[in-house]
């Protein structure tokens, strides 16, 4: 395996716990003060990965592109932690947070072929029009 699938792999597990970990503390926390622990524990965890990679002499990049980008993906993170505390606050199950991910994945299809032009054959139509009716069973049968 190439490192690109296996830190896929990492991530999809970290999502899948921080989903799991949201639900349990989304009723115990008001979900603006909820999405700034979140993003102080994130900034002090990745605080220390950035220290001991300078320590080690390991080059950092940064540009001013890169820069933009991201406090847009910032804006966006906060969106997650405060929609998704208030949505499970409300009683969404966690099971139900399929409609979460189904409608990331339809926005990350769609960008990536407007925006990236990545290719969008009939197989991910396919694969986006089942994403859609799942969701949309989940929204009336399963929540």
């Amino acid at each position: 395996m190439n490192s690109a699938l296996i830190f896929a792999l990492l991530a999809g597990m970290s999502i899948g716990l921080y989903s799991f970990f949201q639900k349990l503390g989304s009723t115990n926390i008001n979900p603006a003060l909820g999405s700034m622990v979140v993003s102080a524990v994130a900034f002090t965890i990745n605080l220390v990965i950035l220290l001991s990679m300078k320590i080690r002499n390991q080059e950092i990049l940064f540009t001013n592109k890169g820069l933009k980008l991201l406090i847009l993906v910032g804006i966006a993170a906060a969106g997650i932690d405060f929609f998704s505390l208030l949505a499970y606050s409300r009683g969404l199950r966690l099971t139900s947070s399929f409609i979460i991910g189904g409608v990331q994945t339809a926005i990350v299809l769609t960008g990536g072929y407007l925006v990236l032009k990545e290719p969008f054959d009939l197989a991910r139509l396919f694969a986006l029009a089942l994403i859609i009716i799942g969701t949309f069973l989940l929204q009336r049968f399963g929540v």
